[in-house]
């Protein structure tokens, strides 16, 4: 299993753009986006997206680890 965790506002590529790329050509991986940014809208965006999760920065750990756990346990 597989699982990538990214940021959606990052100064290269934006994390939106990453997220359609994947689910394009790996529409299997499991994908977690993180985002402060705009009040959360970028999340809302990323579940439409296909994101199997979204977190709210700032991040509280115990929660992180709890969806990665639960990401990892779906197959």
């Amino acid at each position: 299993m597989v699982l990538l965790i990214s940021d959606i506002v990052m100064p290269e590529r934006d994390g939106l753009e990453i997220l359609r790329s994947l689910r394009k050509d790996f529409a299997g991986l499991k994908v977690i986006v993180m985002s402060g940014a705009f009040d959360g809208r970028f999340l809302r965006t990323a579940e439409m997206l296909g994101a199997h999760a979204t977190l709210q920065k700032p991040l509280k750990m115990n929660l992180v680890l709890e969806t990665v756990r639960e990401a990892l346990a779906s197959e």
